[in-house]
């Protein structure tokens, strides 16, 4: 949940894709995030990064990355899963609405 807050402003964002300072880093922790999303789809513990997604893609630089690495294609494969809860919809849709219209 601190990362959802965190992730909420621009500083934030960058931070957690790491694309301030020397970018040693980047894109890492957004990348492990996403792939823990990804393989416990089922664990209500992981509901938040949903949330985590939609704020970085609000920044220029996470869609492009989103983008680019196909996140489009596996949030569309999470979204069709039989067993998906209301808030991991509901925010993965806000993500898809942020990489398709550039928030």
């Amino acid at each position: 949940m601190f990362l959802s807050n965190l992730t909420a402003i621009e500083d934030g964002q960058k931070h957690i894709l790491g694309i301030n300072g020397e970018g040693k880093y980047k894109f890492i922790v957004a990348e492990s995030i996403f792939g823990m999303f990804c393989y416990f789809q089922k664990n209500t513990s992981f509901d938040f990064v949903s949330n985590i997604m939609a704020n970085l893609a609000c920044c220029e630089e996470g869609r492009k990355f989103m983008i680019e690495h196909q996140y489009i294609e596996a949030i569309v494969v999470n979204m069709v899963t039989k067993y998906l809860n209301a808030h991991r919809r509901k925010y993965l849709m806000a993500c898809l609405r942020n990489l398709f219209f550039e928030y």
